[in-house]
Formats: structure tokens, sequence, C-alpha cells
């Protein structure tokens, strides 16, 4: 009986995990990217990490700009946004954007190497460094 409620549990959390990052691709070019936190994480760190986890993913793909949107919604209208925010539900701190990545600078991108430049030392957890913590400021 252990055994298989362990199994049980092992497979739920890979169909529904909630902790850390997630992605996937879609819908069309958009990257739908999400943080979960515990309950000792803040949710200021959790929009941090959004922000520089959706500037990672913009980093591995080659592009050196992206936009976020909370919404597919926003993503269809064009309204980007430079800051993300994030939500709890039962103590824990969760965050989702959509991305579109782009190898130009179009209106309301963010510039890959300057997001993880600017939020590298609070994201390991260094307390040096311009706006440690604080997304979208110094913009």
């Amino acid at each position: 009986m252990r055994v298989a409620a362990r199994w049980l549990c092992h497979r739920l959390r890979k169909v529904v995990d909630f902790r850390g990052y997630w992605s996937k691709d879609g819908p069309g070019e958009l990257i739908e990217i999400g943080f979960n936190g515990n309950g000792y994480t803040q949710a200021d760190k959790v929009q941090l990490y959004l922000l520089y986890r959706s500037a990672e993913i913009a980093r591995s793909r080659g592009k050196a700009y992206f936009e976020i949107y909370p919404s597919i919604f926003d993503a269809i209208t064009e309204r980007p946004i430079a800051e993300t925010t994030a939500s709890v539900l039962g103590g824990k701190p969760f965050g989702k954007v959509y991305m579109l990545t782009n190898d130009v600078q179009v209106a309301g991108a963010l510039k890959t190497d300057d997001i993880l430049a600017r939020y590298a030392d609070a994201v390991k957890g260094r307390t040096e460094g311009a706006a440690a913590g604080k997304p979208g400021a110094g913009r």
C-alpha cells in the first residue's frame, strides 16, 4: 500500500508540479512560463524569478529581446508589460506570463542581456547589485 501511494504521488507530481519553474510552447509563437513558490517564498521573489526565467529562455533561444504578457488576450492585442505580477493561493505564491521573443527591439520589448545582468545577484541569492529584488527598477 505504501509503495502504491508513493507511486501515485510521484505520478501526480509529474503531471501537476506545484513547485518551481515550468514552461511550454504555444499557443502559436508564444511561450507560457510560470513559477510556483512554496510557503516560504515571498510574492515579490516570484515576480523576480518569473522575469529572470523569461530572460533565460529568450537567451537559450538566441533572442536579444522579449516581450511578456499577463494573458493571451494581452498578447493578441499587443499590450506587453514591463513587470510581472504574482498571486497567492493557499499561502503559496505563483505567477504566469506569456512571452514572445524577438531578434530586434519592438515597442514594449525587454532586452534579454539587461534583465539577466540586472537581476542575477538577487536571483542567485547575492544582495549586492542595483535594484536587487525589484523587477522593473531602473528602467
